[in-house]
C-alpha cells in the first residue's frame, strides 16, 4: 500500500497523533531509506495493557507470525531479510492503526508518581524478593521524584536482566511493574 502525496501551499496543523506518525516513519527510514510510507487510519486508541494482544492480531492481518511474551513484547520470529523492511512498515501500519491514548504519553504527574513509588514499594519490591531477587535500596519520595527518569532513578526491576526463559516469565507475570489504575 503507497501514500499518495499532495502538496499544499496552506500549512497543517500538526496533532500530537500527526507529530507520533512523523516520529515514527523517521524511525523506519533511518534503517530503511527506500521504504515507502503507507496510507494509515487510526482504528481506535488503545490502553498499555491492550498493545501487546492488539498490535499481535494487526501484524497478523499484515502476514506476519507473531509470539506475545509474558512481559508484554512482541516476537515476529523467522521473519528473512527480504522481509524486514515489509515488517518495519506493517509495524508502523499497525501502531497507527492503534496508538495509545494521549494521556498515557504524557508525562507521569507528582501524584502518579507517588502512586507508582508506593506500588513498587508495597507490591513490586516484596514480589521480586520472593523470587530470591536482589532490589536496590529505594531512596525517599523526594529523591524518586527528582530523579525520575534519570539515569540515577530507583527501580526495583534492575534483577530482571539475570533472569531467562522460563524464569523470566515467571517473574514478570507474578510481579506487575505498575498499578493497573495509574492512569485513571
Amino acid at each position: 500500500m503507497t501514500a499518495s502525496i499532495s502538496e499544499s501551499s496552506q500549512p497543517t496543523a500538526t496533532t500530537g497523533y500527526d507529530q507520533m506518525l512523523d516520529e515514527r516513519w523517521a524511525q523506519v527510514i533511518a534503517v530503511f531509506p527506500d521504504a515507502v510510507r503507507a496510507e494509515t487510519t487510526k482504528v481506535r486508541e488503545i490502553k498499555p495493557e491492550a498493545w501487546a494482544l492488539t498490535i499481535a492480531g494487526c501484524l497478523e492481518e499484515q502476514g506476519f507470525q507473531t509470539i506475545v511474551r509474558v512481559d508484554g513484547g512482541i516476537e515476529s520470529p523467522g521473519v528473512p531479510a527480504a522481509q524486514q523492511e515489509a515488517l518495519a512498515v506493517a509495524q508502523f501500519v499497525c501502531g497507527a492503526a492503534y496508538p495509545f491514548a494521549e494521556k498515557y504519553s504524557l508525562p507521569l504527574t507528582d501524584a502518579q508518581l507517588s502512586q507508582l513509588y508506593a506500588f513498587w514499594l508495597e507490591e513490586s519490591v516484596p514480589c521480586l524478593q520472593s523470587f530470591g531477587l536482589d532490589t536496590p535500596p529505594a531512596p525517599t519520595l523526594a529523591v524518586f521524584l527528582e530523579t525520575y527518569e534519570s539515569p540515577d532513578m530507583w527501580q526495583p526491576f534492575v534483577g530482571l536482566g539475570s533472569l531467562t526463559g522460563d524464569r523470566y516469565e515467571e517473574v514478570v507475570a507474578a510481579c506487575p511493574q505498575a498499578p493497573d489504575d495509574l492512569w485513571d
